[in-house]
């Protein structure tokens, strides 16, 4: 179930039953203990979890990566930690009221760093999530994703983006980070992960 990306990371994938998409999720191990990332509910997923280390967190990238996280943190009970996006919210707190926000000066467990990915066209169009800095990878949701060699970064394929406006304000973003926090692999929420030079790739 579970394909190995470093010896301390982790991903699995369901099909979108929707729309079609692979539905990515990842774990890292440290020191016996298991966070998940948006993770996708799986058959045997808690027990095989149990097995790899203590479970230690859960966390979603985006209020639109959802999909088991809630239902992981329960059953393992660990906490659920959550993006502070600022003024976006969920669209159902239903079930959310003890989750922990979380943002670029929290301290997280496990040695992990999170960096706000923002971008924007105008004023009514609008992109947040969370990324998550994993050893020198940079983990997210729905900013950036590959598929064969290619580097794509939102909204690509999903939806219009004249001129390219929204996905080149997203890279900006991401370029960012990954320069000043020397980022050099990325593991996305879809798609494929790039386990070296993503800075090369956004140039």
């Amino acid at each position: 179930m579970f394909e190995p990306v470093t010896k301390e990371i982790f991903r699995w994938s369901i099909t979108d039953p929707e729309f079609g998409e692979a539905i990515v999720g990842h774990l890292y191990m440290k020191d016996g203990k298991v966070a998940l990332f948006d993770p996708p509910a799986t058959e045997k997923l808690f027990d095989l979890v149990r097995i790899l280390g203590k479970p230690e967190a859960v966390f979603m990238t985006s209020y639109h990566h959802k999909r088991g996280s809630l239902h992981a943190a329960r059953i393992l009970k660990v906490p659920l930690h959550i993006p502070d996006l600022g003024s976006m919210e969920l669209s159902s707190n239903k079930g959310y009221a003890n989750a922990k926000k979380y943002g670029p000066k929290t301290r997280l467990p496990m040695g992990l760093k999170a960096h706000l990915i923002k971008a924007s066209v105008g004023s009514k169009s609008n992109f947040a999530e969370m990324g998550i800095q994993v050893n020198s990878f940079l983990l997210v949701g729905d900013s950036a994703w590959t598929s064969g060699n290619e580097l794509n970064f939102f909204p690509t394929g999903i939806m219009p983006d004249t001129g390219g406006k929204m996905a080149s304000s997203v890279k900006a973003a991401i370029e960012e980070i990954v320069k000043s926090a020397k980022i050099k692999g990325l593991l996305s929420g879809h798609g494929e992960d790039l386990r070296e030079g993503l800075e090369k790739a956004l140039k």
